[in-house]
């Protein structure tokens, strides 16, 4: 961790060497603030601290804290953490909780994986998606998804992304409208099939 320098100070960081900040970036330390990949940010889905070294809430922490010392009142909401990424010609992405970690906010989880592809098979060049959606059974919210695929089949994460920031209630999007054309998806898409198996 970059911080390892600072281990001689009196900052409050966790075991790993993250900064424990408030909502508005301070320290313990008065006058002291801290941002971006060093510091622990607020998971929205269960409320509680995590470690989300990615540049979308780091950006996000450089508005909020100029905000913030240019006089304003603001605060950081939190995040839910999205990394996506390349092997070849496969993307793999993901968003919110992996199962394991939701295990550890809550007895109640439940995941459905669901096999399926991109585009229709009269267009050429359909390929295999995998989707994977972990929710909470009890509180009926999705806490966190994962898709594999080709083809940008890891945009399906998009539409899901503020359904798990909105903590909307899993009865409600099982039918959710999803653009198609032969070329681009199907008309039930892979990504309503894995709604609905939540609601059986």
């Amino acid at each position: 961790m970059v911080t390892n320098f600072l281990k001689t100070t009196d900052l409050k960081m966790n075991e790993f060497g993250a900064i424990l900040v408030n909502n508005q970036f301070e320290t313990n330390i008065k006058d002291v603030y801290a941002m971006g990949d060093c510091v622990m940010t607020k998971n929205i889905i269960y409320n509680k601290l995590n470690y989300m070294s990615l540049a979308t809430i780091a950006a996000k922490n450089g508005k909020f804290l100029g905000n913030i010392l240019a006089g304003k009142k603001d605060h950081f909401p939190g995040g839910i953490g999205i990394s996506i990424m390349q092997v070849f010609e496969s993307e793999i992405v993901r968003t919110g909780y992996t199962k394991e970690q939701a295990i550890l906010n809550v007895f109640n989880v439940k995941e459905v994986v669901v096999n399926g592809t991109d585009h229709t098979h009269y267009v050429a060049d359909t390929k295999p998606v995998t989707i994977k959606i972990i929710y909470d059974q009890k509180a009926k919210i999705i806490v966190g998804a994962q898709i594999f695929g080709y083809n940008k089949a890891s945009l399906r994460i998009n539409p899901l992304i503020p359904i798990i920031w909105t903590k909307t209630k899993i009865g409600k999007i099982e039918f959710l409208d999803l653009p198609y054309s032969p070329p681009f998806a199907k008309s039930v898409d892979v990504l309503n099939v894995a709604l609905t198996k939540i609601n059986e």
